[in-house]
């Protein structure tokens, strides 16, 4: 009788094989050939106990190693997005300077200089040109183009999360422009940036803590420096000083 070929799949070796041809050796009293597909005898015994079904222990111990090596990369891909993130943020700018123009003027006034600012002054700066009140929108009266600057100043701080300081340089009318919005910004005692409901957390949306103890705050930043070029701080003296508009 012709042997039928056995195919040894790995990891489903059946311990009926073996029992097979034990018993077709014990009926006709002779032995097989062994074949070398198979494990012996000896080995089957041991290989049907350790085989046969599913090793839950060593499952079990693999699969935890493989959680713990799968926790382990998160957290190493964790760590490393946060020094990542720790390294970016300190090269974001931490000083607003706000420029401001005057009277029917526009951001092209302030093309040279804000090219001359950002070479000399480095990366540490945020040189943004006002353009809430450019051209005739400058007639429209200092409380109103005030409220204007303030809403700007308050958006380019809420987009830009390292900021800690805050300065003015405004020419002419945008100094008073820029006096309005710096008391609509301005806010009394000392503010913890880290505190929930105070201006510096609702309105910026600054998580970085920073506090001051005297001087208040700006938009929920320090203030620095407050620069006015050519501006009427005391008023003119003729009641017709522009030509039309209601100025």
């Amino acid at each position: 009788m012709a042997t039928p070929p056995f195919i040894h799949a790995r990891c489903s070796y059946s311990p009926r094989i073996s029992n097979f041809i034990n018993n077709n050796n014990n009926k006709n009293g002779s032995q097989l050939p062994q074949n070398p597909l198979l494990p012996s005898s000896s080995s089957s015994s041991s290989s049907s106990s350790s085989n046969s079904g599913c090793n839950f222990p060593s499952g079990t111990n693999s699969g935890q190693r493989h959680q713990g090596l799968r926790a382990q990369a998160m957290s190493t891909t964790a760590n490393e997005n946060s020094i990542s993130s720790k390294g970016n943020f300190r090269n974001h700018p931490d000083h607003l300077l706000v420029l401001v123009h005057g009277i029917l003027a526009s951001t092209a006034d302030w093309t040279y200089a804000e090219a001359e600012l950002k070479r000399r002054l480095g990366k540490n700066f945020l040189i943004y040109v006002s353009s809430s009140n450019t051209y005739t929108k400058t007639f429209t009266g200092i409380d109103g183009a005030g409220k204007r600057l303030a809403d700007e100043v308050l958006q380019v701080v809420k987009k830009t999360e390292s900021l800690k300081r805050i300065s003015f340089l405004a020419h002419s009318l945008g100094g008073l422009f820029a006096r309005y919005a710096i008391a609509v910004l301005y806010s009394r005692d000392t503010y913890n940036r880290d505190q929930p409901g105070d201006l510096a957390y609702s309105t910026a949306g600054n998580s970085q803590s920073t506090s001051f103890s005297k001087g208040g705050m700006i938009a929920g930043l320090e203030p620095i420096n407050f620069i006015t070029l050519a501006t009427p701080h005391l008023g003119v003296r003729g009641k017709r000083q522009v030509c039309s508009g209601p100025y």
